[in-house]
């Protein structure tokens, strides 16, 4: 597993488009943005709790649920913003509109959530933390996502990704996207030649991107058990909250 830190507005951005960034943090719980060019409009997520095989995850700004056997199709509300590129989807993803409310939603193992073009999934538990498995159009394969821990505004972040698709931290992927850009117009650098600046930049990462199994502090290997039992149903966000609805 590769844990990266991050706060708030601070992004992931993967190889195929999918931006993963880190919302804010409310009662100690991590919200993440999911965009990518194939979802209308960023998917803000939380997990909420993990109790045996049930996992509770609130949904922000739902407009609308659908039900068929294992898989909930959920509608957002209309978001302004539009976008047709990885900048624009980065930009997107950082800048999400304000929370409304908040749609709770208990998972089983075999729950399948699609929401505005992103598909989640509980892949995994691993010490009562639950690994989102997030899919678009664009990516071949799962990515997974998990809170590793949250300290105070800051979140470890743990990523499981097959060892082709690259991730970067935002900050270091616009970077390297000015510096394509300039060696471009220059005509003085390869596609090697930039490959070997985003490896140094990340401290010699695989092909530009971090490594799997490893971390800025050493993350802890893939493990844990398998959780299953589907439900559907609300429950209070936070003291204070009515339900199914959150105020910041």
């Amino acid at each position: 597993m590769l844990v990266l830190r991050r706060r708030a507005s601070e992004a992931i951005v993967f190889d195929g488009g999918l931006v993963v960034t880190l919302v804010d943090v409310i009662d100690h719980h991590a919200w993440l943005a999911f965009a990518s060019p194939s979802v209308a409009k960023p998917v803000v997520v939380s997990v909420l709790c993990v109790d045996g095989d049930t996992t509770c995850i609130g949904v922000r700004n739902p407009a609308s649920l659908r039900r068929t056997g294992n898989r909930v199709e959920i509608d957002l509300a209309p978001d302004e913003l539009a976008a047709d590129d990885q900048t624009a989807v980065t930009a997107r993803a950082t800048n999400p509109r304000p929370m409304d409310t908040v749609l709770l939603i208990n998972t089983g193992r075999d729950d399948l959530l699609s929401i505005e073009g992103l598909t989640l999934t509980v892949s995994s538990v691993e010490q009562g933390r639950a690994v989102l498995s997030a899919k678009t159009s664009e990516t071949d394969v799962p990515i997974g996502v998990s809170v590793f821990s949250v300290s105070g505004a800051e979140v470890k972040i743990g990523i499981e990704a097959p060892d082709h698709v690259r991730v970067y931290r935002e900050e270091v992927w616009l970077a390297m996207l000015e510096a394509n850009a300039g060696a471009a117009s220059a005509g003085v650098w390869s596609s090697d030649d930039l490959a070997s600046l985003a490896g140094a930049t990340l401290g010699g990462s695989k092909q530009g991107g971090f490594k799997q199994g490893a971390s800025e502090q050493g993350g802890p290997k893939q493990g844990g058990s398998e959780q299953g039992g589907p439900q559907l149903s609300t429950q209070p966000l936070a003291d204070g909250a009515s339900t199914g609805t959150a105020t910041e």
